[in-house]
């Protein structure tokens, strides 16, 4: 068997002998793999890990050759084509799979935990733990120390080490040793200045050995440390400790201090205490069964205390007793003076987006946490209900909302160490998760323990996409079964004594261990005994929430299922008024369901289901059309009680369904969607704009103005969303509707709903609308002169929509939108305009130049006004226009910006096309297959929503330049096909160099001469290239003319890399080739040493050899 020792350098054994794993990438990989404990560690964690952030072009494949080096070194033996039983591949990741005993550090750890066990003699715990501290020969994963994965791996070793340390010397202490482990506590305290423990251990041994006056120093100098560090007095177990040594007391005598072993165990407390003081009235039932659970959190805990950021995830089934678990940490954490918050993701409707994090920070506003003035107004959306700020920079403005919320976070724990808990993850909306991910990436060093529960089977899409990108962090994974049989006992026996074990076995059996199902089982036996309730237990939870309920009166039975309706917290006075009840019915009911734990309070007037389950399974006990009924006197009575409270009115409207509450649906989802939006939820703004939408239709009103403004908002918020195809689709349904209304404003706000800058065109490729078109002209025609800025962003509309085209009117319209927005004083009006201006110079060759000075007055307005997408599509020009002038190294700058503001912003869009741009600079180092595989993988990124469905079309062109300029077009004979047939006489020029390279030039020459004009878009300067080569491929001169004449304002260029997706290569090559074809030799020489030069400065050594070549080919080699 192989051993593994990583307390120390990293070392490895197999029967006895060295196992040399060579390499530092090997070693570090497999250390990775150890301090997982063999868990999958996802690909990006370790290539995160391998290369600290920076990794090599095809990491992946680096990674595949470090694991079959790795697999190599540990299993040589294992036979070809046989699956390795040591390093195992999983979906996401790698693990490595060796036995507890196999590894030191495994080893040691469980030693530790054995220690704690209640009852083992002094003696057995100090052989244990000498033999446990021997395996030390070093600092744990010593040469790894600057890795950031190794960090909180050795934090967390070293806390067992620490207290490994302090459990010898108390078993020391205990048998009469005092003096013995005086060395290694004075080392330990010197280490670890602030582990009061280790002093008080250090001032008792001190005392026992007979040395009073030490023991009394060593008393003050803890009392200096923490002063000075902390600003703290020492805690109660030091100075009753103090007392004690200057009184003498007698109880400090080797002989009294042997106390029983089971207190080298940590305490378990029943507590009723929750992470907020009225969290509950009942005692809580004992905490049991889950002490290595707890243990496990309170070593993150540890780690998260000395600086450093730590994620725990607490997984479960429902009922099996997440809650409590971390309501238990909680306690213990806030004993120990942390500052402790909580936030739950709705369990129902009507909770406007982020509502966790609007529940924690008000709860942190509330202890005195408040965030300075300059937070407060970025934290304005998640502290607040209204909306009625409004802000022209969605990306920018979302971004500092997070920002902020990790800096006063992060401030907070500067004051003490800070827990928040999120509950129900796998409820939370896009913002709650983008949030969290924001957090745990941006507050590494700071003393917080972020702990969230979850069902593992109940992920959306967007938390498996969250819980892939925390992956990184090397979270805490706990993960609860039901309760063992004997902690079912203790649960059962803390209200029950004197139940048998029969009992107990038949509960543990029926129960699964699940720690609600057992409660209520617990309280059925309580009200029916146990015979009866074991006789008619039902086998699920629901069952046996509704046998319980069924003891209760019936009008205790009526309220709390119409309670249902409004979730898992219930405000009295809305229950009252929803069901005509009286104070004093409410009052009896109420306590009647209190006494049978049914409810627990939650505030003088506010009770909570005692669990989701319970809410849950009366809520769908009910009809759907009673509980629809419900929903609108609900809703009724919190309009009359909080009109306030929009997203809870909208969901209880909406719930309700019927067209006589379809109007009040509408108008609060109206307003929902737009408190979504404020909070820069836009999926949720979007969806809510739909639900007002739906409603209005259902409610028979029939203003076509007010249903248009829905329209209009659901547009804009998909547009901000990123649902661009799905926001033009709605767009271009309505402007028949918007027109027949007669009020060309209001068509303008129609054409121009979705004008948010974009690095992507915003409809089909090469298909202008004619409806929008049309439509776009009419409304200039009509709109007043006063209209300023609705002609402008109609104007910006019509330009982007003729983008193109060979109509000069969309280049016209952009530079009058251009001199209205400049007119207007108007920075975001004049991004959109440039934005325009700019998808229209790509018209003809040779642009490149006013493409960058439209790139960087965008990066200038971007800056200066704080507008974080148009500073991204700044970036995003310029990056493309440098490429086009040979300046590589200039527009990686920009690539690189894009990269990180894309990452910033969380713009999936820029960071994915960015691929594109990757790939084309691997083709111009010449590295074809790498190329190759970078452009089909950025394909495989891309969605239909984002590309129009172009991508293909897109790689297709992309390959193909690419394979003509290493000769193996051949290739591509199969896919040129189908282009051909989807294209026809626009691919005519690509079937016919297709044909050339068959060796068919008759029919070469009969396609393209049914070939059509080429569009006049970011490809044009590649398109002309491929041109050139037909042109001179088929001798065919005056094609070779009309070509050469287009592509000469491009000389100093690269064909295509304008587009940020393609190149040919340089220009001047091209021209010199259609020179030579014209017979002009000394031009053709020209141009080709213009070519060498732009080749060598590029880094392209494919390109320098083909310009040398046509150089000798033309007699001045």
């Amino acid at each position: 068997m192989l051993t593994f020792r990583v307390l120390g350098p990293l070392e490895v054994t197999g029967n006895g002998a060295p196992v040399e794993v060579q390499g530092p990438q090997r070693r570090m990989m497999l250390a990775r793999l150890l301090a997982a404990q063999g868990q999958v560690v996802s690909v990006e964690s370790l290539i995160d890990g391998l290369w600290d952030g920076v990794p090599p072009l095809r990491a992946t494949g680096v990674l595949r050759t470090v694991v079959f080096g790795l697999r190599k070194a540990l299993e040589p033996d294992r036979p070809p084509r046989t699956p390795p039983r040591l390093l195992i591949s999983a979906p996401t990741g790698y693990a490595l799979r060796v036995p507890e005993e196999a590894v030191d550090a495994w080893r040691f750890e469980a030693a530790v935990r054995g220690t704690r066990a209640s009852g083992t003699p002094p003696e057995a715990v100090l052989r244990q733990l000498d033999r446990a501290l021997t395996m030390w020969r070093g600092p744990a994963y010593a040469e790894f120390a600057t890795a950031r994965w190794a960090a909180r791996e050795t934090a967390r070793l070293e806390e067992f080490r620490a207290r490994a340390v302090e459990q010898r010397a108390q078993a020391l202490i205990m048998l009469g040793r005092a003096a013995e482990p005086l060395p290694d506590l004075e080392a330990q305290v010197l280490d670890h200045p602030l582990r009061e423990e280790s002093w008080r251990l250090l001032a008792l041994a001190l005392y026992q050995a007979g040395r009073q006056g030490d023991a009394l120093a060593a008393l003050r100098r803890v009392r200096r440390v923490l002063m000075n560090d902390l600003g703290v007095e020492p805690g109660a177990e030091l100075r009753r400790l103090e007392a004690d040594v200057l009184a003498q007391a007698p109880r400090l005598e080797p002989a009294a201090v042997a106390r029983p072993t089971a207190q080298l165990a940590p305490s378990v407390t029943p507590a009723t205490a929750q992470l907020t003081p009225s969290a509950a009235n009942l005692a809580a039932p004992p905490f049991v069964g889950r002490a290595n659970e707890l243990g496990r959190l309170e070593e993150a805990a540890t780690v998260a205390a000395a600086g450093r950021l730590t994620l725990a995830l607490v997984t479960g089934e429902p009922g099996v007793g997440k809650t409590r678990l971390v309501e238990q940490v909680g306690d213990v954490l806030a004993r120990r003076g942390w500052t402790c918050v909580r936030g739950r993701c709705p369990e129902s409707g009507g909770a406007p987006a982020a509502w966790p994090w609007t529940e924690l920070l008000s709860e942190l506003a509330a202890a005195g946490h408040e965030p300075l003035p300059e937070s407060a107004r970025v934290l304005a959306p998640l502290l607040e209900s209204a909306s009625a700020h409004t802000s022209h920079d969605a990306t920018g403005g979302r971004f500092r909302m997070r920002h902020a919320v990790v800096n006063h976070l992060t401030a907070t724990a500067r004051t003490a160490p800070l827990l928040i808990v999120i509950e129900d993850l796998h409820r939370a909306d896009e913002e709650t998760l983008d949030l969290l991910a924001h957090l745990v990436g941006g507050a590494g060093a700071a003393p917080i323990m972020v702990v969230t529960t979850l069902r593992p089977h109940e992920e959306s899409p967007g938390l498996r996409d969250a819980l892939g990108q925390l992956a990184r962090y090397a979270p805490v994974r706990v993960d609860l079964a039901g309760l063992s049989e004997g902690a079912v006992g203790e649960l059962l026996r803390s209200g029950a004594p004197d139940l048998d074990e029969v009992t107990v076995r038949a509960v543990a059996e029926r129960t699964g261990g699940n720690a609600f199902f057992v409660c209520e089982t617990a309280r059925l036996i309580s009200a029916a005994g146990a015979e009866d309730a074991l006789s008619q237990v039902p086998a699920g939870v629901h069952a046996v929430v509704r046998q319980r309920l069924a003891r209760l009166p019936e009008t205790a039975q009526a309220l709390l299922r119409q309670a249902t309706v409004l979730g898992r917290e219930v405000d009295l006075d809305v229950l009252a008024a929803m069901t005509d009840s009286d104070p004093e019915t409410v009052a009896t009911a109420v306590e009647t369901a209190l006494d049978a734990g049914l409810l627990v309070e939650d505030g003088p007037d506010r009770v909570r289901f005692v669990h989701i389950l319970v809410r849950d399974a009366l809520y769908e006990e009910a009809p759907q059309l009673r509980r629809a009924r419900w929903h609108a006197r609900a809703g009724t009575e919190i309009q009359r009680l909080r009109p306030a409270e929009v997203s809870l009115l909208a969901y209880h409207f909406l719930a309700a369904g019927d067209r006589a509450t379809a109007p009040r649906a509408a108008r609060y989802a109206k307003a929902a969607a737009e408190q979504a939006a404020w909070r820069f939820a836009h999926r949720e703004a979007a969806r809510l704009w739909q639900e007002a939408l739906a409603a209005h239709d259902r409610s028979g009103v029939h203003d076509e103005r007010t249903r248009l403004g829905l329209v209009m908002g659901t547009i804009r918020a998909l547009a901000l969303a990123g649902d661009v195809v799905a926001a033009r689709e709605r767009r271009n349904a309505a402007i028949a509707d918007a027109e027949r209304l007669g009020d060309p404003l209001l068509t303008a706000d129609l054409l121009s709903a979705f004008d948010v800058p974009t690095v992507w065109t915003n409809r089909r490729y090469a298909a202008k609308d004619e409806q929008v078109v049309a439509a776009a002209e009419r409304v200039l025609r009509l709109l007043p002169a006063h209209a300023g800025e609705a002609r402008c962003r109609v104007l910006t509309t019509l330009a982007l929509e003729l983008d193109g085209t060979q109509d000069d009117r969309g280049r016209q319209a952009a530079h009058q939108a251009e001199a209205l927005a400049r007119g207007l004083d108007r920075p975001d009006l004049l991004a959109q305009a440039l934005n325009a201006r700019h998808a229209h110079a790509y018209h003809r060759a040779g642009l490149a130049p006013e493409r960058l000075a439209i790139g960087r007055e965008l990066l200038a307005l971007g800056l200066r006004h704080d507008l974080a997408a148009v500073e991204v599509l700044g970036h995003v020009i310029l990056a493309q226009a440098h490429a086009a002038l040979a300046e590589p190294e200039t527009a990686d700058e920009h690539a690189d910006a894009v990269e990180r503001l894309a990452d910033r912003y969380d713009l999936p869009l820029p960071g994915t096309l960015l691929g594109w741009y990757r790939a084309m600079r691997v083709s111009i180092a010449g590295r074809f297959a790498d190329a190759d595989t970078a452009y089909r993988r950025t394909t495989e990124r891309l969605g239909e929503s984002w590309m129009w469905g172009i991508e293909r079309d897109l790689l297709h062109f992309a390959l193909f330049c690419l394979y003509i300029q290493n000769g193996t077009l051949l290739d591509l004979a199969g896919e040129a096909d189908e282009q051909y047939q989807r294209w026809g006489s626009n691919y005519a020029r690509g079937k016919a160099l297709m044909l050339l390279a068959e060796g068919h030039p008759a029919q070469a020459r009969a396609v393209t001469s049914a070939a059509r004009e080429l569009p006049r878009d970011y490809l044009l300067e590649a398109r002309l290239g491929l041109a050139a080569i037909l042109a001179v491929s088929l001798d065919d001169r005056e094609m070779a003319s009309s070509v050469y004449e287009e592509l000469l304002p491009a000389a100093d260029c690269l064909a295509g890399a304008g587009s940020g997706v393609v190149t040919l290569g340089p220009v001047s090559h091209y021209l010199g080739e259609l020179a030579r074809c014209l017979g002009r030799p000394d031009q053709a020489a020209a141009h080709h040493r213009h070519a060498l030069a732009i080749a060598e400065r590029t880094g392209a050594p494919h390109w320098a050899e083909a310009a040398r070549a046509a150089l000798t080919r033309g007699g001045h080699g």
